[in-house]
């Protein structure tokens, strides 16, 4: 992607002077040091300000990875919340996340991955309705209100409640 578009760039993060990626690593890389952005790993509370600045969110993982299928779908989260759409592996936090072509993209191949970004780079306004509908969808099914309500019907269900415990 990075040598069809010129004008694109690849974001990626560092803890001081170490680089997360590692050039020996990723060969396809070699070549295009400079197209690749260098940032500094920020506090929390700086995050929704750096994820802001991306136009697509990429979350690979390894499916069927227990270690990455027990990852959260957080960086789906942050990134709707920060208006940017995301490309995503379907692990089972990000199957049962994202609505694929909807909300977000899931890509298992490579062909799905370049086809997502493709097409998001060929359409920026496709990227603002799919984070738009994702910042819906996040704080629809996980926003404060969601979670008041699940913690009522869960507080109110009689099956939860150890036997003489009154409801509330």
């Amino acid at each position: 992607m990075l040598r069809r578009h010129a004008e694109s760039r690849l974001v990626a993060f560092r803890l001081g002077s170490l680089p997360i990626l590692d050039f020996e690593e990723f060969p396809a890389l070699r070549g295009l040091e400079d197209r690749i952005e260098w940032r500094d790993l920020v506090p929390l509370e700086r995050l929704p300000d750096e994820v802001a600045r991306f136009d697509i969110n990429l979350a690979p993982l390894e499916v069927g990875n227990p270690f990455c299928e027990a990852k959260s779908e957080l960086k789906f989260f942050e990134a709707a919340l920060s208006g940017v759409a995301t490309i995503a592996s379907p692990t089972g936090p990000f199957r049962r996340a994202i609505r694929n072509g909807e909300t977000g993209f899931l890509a298992s191949t490579p062909g799905e991955w370049s086809d997502a970004l493709e097409t998001l780079i060929a359409d920026p306004s496709l990227g603002r309705r799919i984070s738009t509908a994702a910042l819906r969808e996040v704080l629809w099914r996980f926003g404060p209100e969601q979670q008041l309500e699940t913690m009522s019907l869960f507080i109110r269900s009689p099956s939860r409640r150890p036997r003489g415990c009154p409801s509330i």
